[in-house]
């Protein structure tokens, strides 16, 4: 499961983008749980699954960082996801490290298309 203070490093070629059927998710996709769901609630956030799936995600970040390694998504769309771009898994991970410290852990999810860290 995901610790607060860590960093989870996804990685996925995401050849077709962000969420096509859902592009409106940069735009508030990066805000934190709270604000998503006043967005709801407020008629602001009108596409009630991006807004699920942003709420999943948001609710990961809390205290962590995000780091994505994709071919797909550009850094500035990366960036208005709320993650932290790197070009390769080695850089994103070696920074985690840096920040983390040697005696940090590291876990490797499956590989799954809807696989979502869950905090705990």
């Amino acid at each position: 499961m995901a610790q607060p203070g860590g960093t989870i490093i996804v990685v996925s070629p995401c050849p077709e983008g962000v969420a096509v059927m859902h592009s409106e998710m940069l735009e508030f996709t990066a805000w934190s749980p709270e604000e998503i769901d006043a967005g709801v609630r407020e008629g602001r956030i009108e596409d009630r699954v991006a807004a699920a799936l942003a709420m999943a995600w948001a609710k990961v970040r809390v205290g962590r960082q995000i780091s994505l390694v994709s071919d797909g998504i550009s850094d500035e769309e990366t960036r208005a996801l709320g993650y932290v771009p790197f070009p390769t898994v080695q850089e994103a991970l070696e920074e985690a490290l840096s920040r983390h410290g040697p005696e940090a852990k590291v876990h490797v999810l499956p590989k799954a298309a809807e696989t979502l860290p869950v905090p705990v």
